[in-house]
C-alpha cells in the first residue's frame, strides 16, 4: 500500500513545477530542504531555491532568508 503524500511535501511533483517556473514550489520545496522533510536536508540548496522565488519577489521567500533560513543555516 502507498503512502499518500500531500501535494506540498512530493519533492518530485514540487520540482516539476519549479521547472515551469512556479515560485509557491520553490517555497515549498525549499521548506522541505529545511526541515529535511521527504528529502536530505540541504541549506544550499534550500537557499538556491529561495534565492530564486526571492528574485522572483516571492513574499514568503524573503520572509525565510531573513527568518528560518537565517537561523538555521548560517
Amino acid at each position: 500500500m502507498e503512502e499518500s503524500v500531500a501535494p506540498e511535501d512530493n519533492a518530485v511533483e514540487l520540482w516539476k513545477r519549479v521547472r515551469h517556473g512556479d515560485t509557491d514550489a520553490e517555497v515549498a520545496l525549499a521548506k522541505l530542504y529545511l526541515d529535511g522533510t521527504r528529502v536530505s536536508q540541504s541549506c544550499e540548496q534550500a537557499h538556491l531555491l529561495l534565492l530564486a522565488a526571492s528574485r522572483k519577489k516571492h513574499p514568503e521567500a524573503e520572509r525565510l532568508l531573513s527568518g528560518d533560513y537565517a537561523q538555521r543555516c548560517r
